[in-house]
This record gives structure tokens, C-alpha cells and sequence, in this order.
């Protein structure tokens, strides 16, 4: 028991970014979702992830070929520093690494919401007028795993030379891609992956909705949680290009950058362009099934 919490203790001081976003994660996904909706997303995407990475270190399926080196390793100057063991789940897949995808495929999933949803624009935020029909639509899974998948574009090539910042060298591929080390494969299975995470969430979500049991569960009624999760995805893109860049990795770092801005320009259109105002008719829609949110859509 000790070990294990040395073990945990270790990987929270090695990797405190993704505990900071973990933890704007479980605010947001509580405003969105409500306590047991946002339990059932992290656990179905931790669960999906999981297995994924077992597969995959196994058989090379759905992200390629790669494997795990079971302990941290940082090059500084001419030498190699091997830190500590940090907590892998039943000694096989790193901790954080199934944990990210919580609020990776959970910004891309809201983010895709947003884009089929009208919105309501008051004075300093903006509200997607959404129902459970959409949050449960087969093209806001489509759309919001290839939103995960272009996050990936930047976030697999910095991880992969972790061993020149403190990420550390934890895996590695067999087979490099020609993208930066990263095989095209990994982001197959990435979006292979996000899919099944939203899709499975969707259909449990839709089941339990039938069976009303989340009839005591409300979501928390925040106008600023769309702004919230526009800037937990900048955030996460932002730390990422920037440690490319600091690292040394501009080329990394700019294609990086380069492939996200017609994404964050294809996100931030429609509101510029005012094209999706919702009308009375889509604010009574959102209240029946979100009527926590009466006190600012009046």
C-alpha cells in the first residue's frame, strides 16, 4: 500500500498539467452533465481508453505498434535520468495516459454539441440551446471524435519526444511514422477510439435518461460553461505547442499550430456569423429538458 501511494504521489509531481485539466474537466463536466452523468462519461472513457491501449501494445491495433518503457527517462545534456516508476493500471498502461482521454474526447464531444446546436448570445457568454436529441446524435459523435483526433495532431508528436521535457521517454513506437515519429495509425485510432467513447456514452446516457435515473441529477446551471470548454481547448492545444517550441521542436510546433487554426476558425464561425440564434421556439426545446437554465434564458 505504501508503494502504491508513492507510486501515485510520484506520478502527480511528474505530470501536474494533466491533473490541472482533470480537474477543469470534472467542473465542467458536472455543469454539463451533472454529477452522475459526468461519473458514467469518465468511467466509459476511461474504461474505452484503456482497453484500447491494451490492444494496441499487444497487437498493434487501433493505434499501431508501440510500447510502454515502464519507467521515466529524461535526456539532460549527455545523460539519461531515469526517474521514478509512476503508477501504471494492473502494471500495464500508464495512469494519466487512459485518464486523458476524459477531457480530451469530453472537449471534443461538447465542442461538436455546440456545433449542431442554435445558441443564445447573452451579453458576455454564449448558451447552446441544446436538447438530448442532439446530444445523442450520431454526427455530434462523427464530428466530435475528428475535433479529438486533430487535437491529437499536436498532443501525440510532443509526447513522443518526451524524453527531451519532463513527460519523460514512457513509450515509444516500433515502427515511426513519418509524422514527426507517429505513425498515421495512431490517429485512426484515435478517432476510432473518441467515437466509440462518445457513441457508447450517448447510448447509455439515452438508456438511463428512458429508465429516469437521473430524475434527482440536474446538470448545474453555469452560462459561461461553453466559453469554459473553448478554453480547455485551447488550453490543451496551447501547452502542447508550446512545450514543442520551447523544446526546440518549431517545425513541430508550427505545423501544430497551422492545423488548428482552420479548426478554431471552423469553431468560432458560426458565431461570428450569428448564424445558429436560437429563436423562442429552441429556448422552450433546451428548457424542457434542461430547466435549470430558466434563470438566464428568460
Amino acid at each position: 500500500m505504501e508503494e502504491f501511494f508513492n507510486l501515485a504521489l510520484s506520478t502527480f509531481l511528474l505530470r501536474p498539467y494533466v491533473f490541472a485539466f482533470l480537474l477543469v474537466y470534472l467542473i465542467l463536466s458536472y455543469n454539463f452533465f451533472g454529477w452522475r452523468r459526468a461519473i458514467l462519461y469518465t468511467l466509459t472513457a476511461w474504461i474505452i481508453a484503456y482497453i484500447s491501449e491494451i490492444s494496441s501494445i499487444n497487437i498493434g491495433i487501433p493505434y499501431g505498434d508501440y510500447k510502454y518503457t515502464y519507467f521515466t527517462k529524461v535526456f539532460s545534456g549527455d545523460v539519461w535520468n531515469v526517474g521514478e516508476k509512476e503508477l501504471f493500471v494492473f502494471g500495464l498502461v500508464p495512469f494519466i495516459d487512459s485518464l486523458s482521454y476524459t477531457f480530451i474526447s469530453f472537449t471534443g464531444y461538447i465542442l461538436s454539441v455546440y456545433l449542431f446546436s442554435p445558441v443564445k448570445i447573452i451579453k458576455s457568454s454564449v448558451i447552446t440551446l441544446d436538447t438530448y436529441n442532439i446530444r445523442h446524435s450520431l454526427r455530434v459523435a462523427i464530428i466530435g471524435a475528428l475535433i479529438v483526433t486533430f487535437m491529437d495532431v499536436i498532443i501525440d508528436p510532443v509526447a513522443t519526444v518526451g524524453w527531451k521535457w519532463f513527460l519523460g521517454e514512457i513509450h515509444y513506437y516500433v515502427t515511426p511514422g513519418y509524422y514527426f515519429g507517429v505513425p498515421i495509425s495512431n490517429f485512426a485510432g484515435w478517432y476510432i477510439t473518441s467515437f466509440l467513447i462518445i457513441l457508447s456514452f450517448q447510448q447509455m446516457d439515452k438508456i438511463l435518461l428512458e429508465r429516469d435515473y437521473y430524475q434527482n441529477s440536474r446538470t448545474c446551471s453555469n452560462p459561461y460553461r461553453l466559453p469554459m470548454v473553448f478554453g480547455l481547448y485551447l488550453g490543451i492545444i496551447g501547452f502542447n505547442i508550446f512545450v514543442a517550441a520551447y523544446i526546440g521542436e518549431f517545425h513541430m510546433a508550427i505545423s501544430g499550430l497551422l492545423i488548428q487554426i482552420p479548426i478554431i476558425t471552423f469553431l468560432i464561425m458560426p458565431f461570428l456569423q450569428r448564424k445558429q440564434q436560437g429563436d423562442t421556439s429552441d429556448i422552450q426545446f433546451h428548457l424542457q429538458d434542461f430547466p435549470e437554465d430558466s434563470q438566464f434564458l428568460k
